[in-house]
């Protein structure tokens, strides 16, 4: 019977479709639903936002839970249950900051097992609430085709939505992040270098400030600009000569004269993150 319970109880901490739903963080709607990642509460004196989905009433409060769609929240592979990175802390944050008569939580509805590697890419995430004002009603436009104006990224750049890492990088960001990859190549005589291990302090912080300011004016994650400078640093120097040009591409896809990402996850979170959340 308690197995049964459990089951019960687990199942429903799983993504599922929610009529009129809009995820509060990027504003999907008519996709899976996670809805026990974070909660709230308030006095039934206050209106419940439409964005947010209310679900018990009692002795003067209401209580409810915040839609995060599977792309903000996906599932863990392992246990099907939504994933909460630290960026769940700092949404949770922008919220309460929003709505001060209303208080958010983190709910229990989410996966144990361990995700290094979101959590890590998730420091970079902004805490947007593209969601809160898109109407119930709304649907979602289409999306039109990119306007490059990188035509070498447009011959080679392919996306890899599916890719753990780099699986956010559409056209329109990769163009920003090969920029600010270029500027850090510029900037920091990057050619010269070889090793990861062994770039000066001066060439981290250029990489870092780079990435940030790239980041901040283009709306994208600065992690993939890093970790773009310290595999070229590591590349086979000669085939990272004929890349350069396009090297966000060359990365995406994976190509073998360079190491792969997640061999950089660690060096990335303890050299410029080691005080982050």
């Amino acid at each position: 019977m308690f197995d049964e319970i459990r089951k019960g109880l687990t199942d429903s901490y799983k993504h599922k479709p929610i009529e009129g739903a809009v995820c509060v963080a990027c504003g999907r709607q008519g996709v899976p639903f996670a809805l026990h990642v974070i909660e709230f509460y308030h006095s039934d004196s206050i209106a419940t936002p439409s964005y947010l989905v209310p679900m018990s009433q009692s002795r003067g409060t209401t209580r409810g839970s915040v839609p995060l769609c599977n792309t903000c929240c996906p599932a863990c592979n392992n246990c099907s249950l939504p994933i909460a990175t630290p960026w769940v802390k700092k949404l949770l944050t922008a919220l309460n900051s929003k709505h001060k008569g209303i208080t958010f939580v983190v709910g229990n509805g989410f996966c144990r097992h361990v995700h290094v590697i979101k959590d890590l890419m998730s420091l970079f995430r902004s805490a947007k609430l593209s969601g809160v004002d898109v109407p119930a009603t709304q649907k979602s436009p289409e999306p039109e085709s990119y306007q490059w104006k990188n035509q070498d990224l447009a011959i080679y750049f392919r996306a890899q939505p599916k890719d753990q890492i780099w699986g956010a990088v559409t056209e329109q960001k990769a163009e920003a992040i090969q920029c600010g990859f270029l500027e850090i190549v510029r900037r920091t005589s990057l050619d010269k270098h070889n090793n990861t291990n062994t770039l000066p302090p001066d060439v981290i912080d250029t990489i870092c400030n780079i990435a940030n300011e790239v980041g901040k004016e283009n709306d994208l994650n600065p992690a993939f600009i890093i970790l773009l400078a310290h595999q070229y640093v590591d590349a086979d120097q000669v085939m990272r000569q004929l890349h350069k040009s396009r090297w966000v591409a060359s990365m995406v896809s994976r190509s073998d004269f360079a190491p792969p990402p997640e061999s950089y996850m660690k060096f990335i979170k303890s050299t410029y993150f080691s005080s982050g959340e």
